[in-house]
């Protein structure tokens, strides 16, 4: 008797080139966010050791700043290392430069950096995409990266089991 299992091969992805849509960022955008209540939760706690289990204001200068480099430091080292935040990762969305190559450290930051700009104008910046003739955001064009769709290259295949 054979018995077949599925095997996915685990090859990189490739870009598509295709813009995503506004839509597929903004559900990017809202799995980061879960991450990032998640980190921001844990990190909030690792305050009350210093504190002596005591809260810290929420107004608390350091402690905005404290949260903000966090938050800063989880997007700019995920598209630095990998292109992709891990809601990226789950709607196959990747940060490239223009010439197709992985951002710069410097670029990754600014990019957050100026994300930050996108949200504060009432989002304006993320609805630029709806504009802009190559589907950027404002953070895109201040960083120099853009946003592209991946595809999966990997292929499924059947292998047969060895049988006992």
């Amino acid at each position: 008797m054979v018995v077949t299992v599925n095997v996915v091969s685990r090859t990189p992805s490739m870009s598509t080139g295709q813009t995503p849509s506004l839509l597929r960022r903004l559900a990017a955008v809202a799995y980061d966010t879960l991450i990032l209540a998640a980190l921001l939760i844990a990190a909030t706690a690792a305050t009350l050791l210093f504190t002596r289990g005591e809260p810290v204001s929420a107004g608390t200068l350091w402690y905005q700043f404290y949260l903000g480099t966090i938050v800063l430091i989880y997007f700019s080292v995920s598209w630095w290392r990998r292109g992709q935040t891990i809601g990226m990762v789950a709607w196959r969305l990747r940060v490239r430069t223009a010439e197709h190559a992985n951002a710069s450290l410097f670029q990754c930051v600014l990019r957050a950096l100026s994300a930050t700009i996108s949200w504060l104008a009432l989002g304006l910046g993320f609805l630029w995409v709806l504009i802009d003739r190559r589907g950027r955001a404002w953070h895109d064009l201040l960083s120099g990266t853009e946003l592209v769709l991946e595809i999966a290259t990997g292929v499924s295949a059947r292998e047969p089991a060895q049988q006992r």
